[in-house]
C-alpha cells in the first residue's frame, strides 16, 4: 500500500432523507446511529432506508436533512453512511416523503 493510498479519504457524497428513528444515542457524546429514509440520492433508489452514523447536535425525527459524508463498511454492522455534516431542509419537498 502506498502512502497516497493510506492517506486517501473516501469520496464525499450527499443525499436528502427523513430521520425515521435513532437506533443508538451515546449518552456522553453526540454520536448517533440513525435510520433514515432516502428522498433524493444518486446512489440508491428513493424510499430506501439506510443507516447513518455520526455526531449530531439537534435532529428531529420526521424532519428532512441533507447528509454529507461517505460510505463505510464495518465488519459487525455492514454498510453505513458516515455523515460529517448535515443541514435541515426547510420547505416543501414536492411530496417526496
Amino acid at each position: 500500500m502506498t502512502i497516497a493510498q493510506k492517506n486517501s479519504r473516501p469520496a464525499k457524497t450527499s443525499f436528502i432523507g427523513v430521520v425515521r428513528r435513532a437506533a443508538f444515542v451515546a449518552p456522553n457524546s453526540f454520536y448517533q446511529v440513525l435510520y433514515v429514509q432516502v428522498l433524493d440520492a444518486s446512489f440508491v433508489d428513493r424510499q430506501t432506508e439506510i443507516t447513518v452514523v455520526g455526531r449530531f447536535g439537534d435532529l428531529t425525527v420526521g424532519q428532512a436533512y441533507r447528509f454529507t459524508g461517505f460510505w463505510q463498511t464495518r465488519a459487525r454492522f455492514g454498510n453505513q453512511f458516515h455523515a460529517v455534516d448535515y443541514q435541515k431542509i426547510e420547505g416543501d419537498l414536492h411530496g417526496q416523503e
